[in-house]
C-alpha cells in the first residue's frame, strides 16, 4: 500500500555485471481497517517482478471493505502520480503501458 513513506523503485548498479533492485516500504498490501482520505492508504501496488527478465511492474489497486480491485479514474491516476514522481527521485524511468507502471532494468 502507499503509506506515508512512497513505494519507491530503485534500479541500482551493483558493480559492472551484476545489478541489484530494492523494494522498499511496501506496506500492508491488506488495510481495510480504517481509510486515511490524506494518505490514501486504501491505494496500493500489485508488484510483478520478473528476476530472470529485464524488469517490473506494478498494477494499482484501491481497497475496498473485505476485496481488492483493479484502481480506476482517479484513484489510479493518483497512484500513477505518485510512484512515478517517488521513482524519478532516485533516477528510476517508470512508464504506464495499458494501465500498468513499467520500469525496466537499466
Amino acid at each position: 500500500m502507499l503509506t506515508t513513506q512512497p513505494t519507491v523503485v530503485d534500479l541500482l548498479d551493483a558493480v559492472p555485471v551484476a545489478r541489484a533492485v530494492t523494494v522498499a516500504d511496501l506496506g500492508d498490501f491488506l488495510d481495510d481497517y480504517r481509510v486515511d482520505r490524506k494518505l490514501r492508504n486504501d491505494l496500493g501496488l500489485l508488484f510483478l517482478v520478473d528476476l530472470a527478465g529485464d524488469g517490473l511492474e506494478a498494477i494499482p489497486l484501491k481497497l475496498e471493505f473485505a476485496r481488492t480491485r483493479l484502481a480506476e479514474g482517479e484513484d489510479a491516476a493518483w497512484i500513477r502520480r505518485r510512484f512515478v514522481e517517488a521513482c524519478a527521485k532516485l533516477g528510476t524511468d517508470v512508464r504506464d503501458e495499458d494501465g500498468r507502471l513499467v520500469a525496466r532494468w537499466r
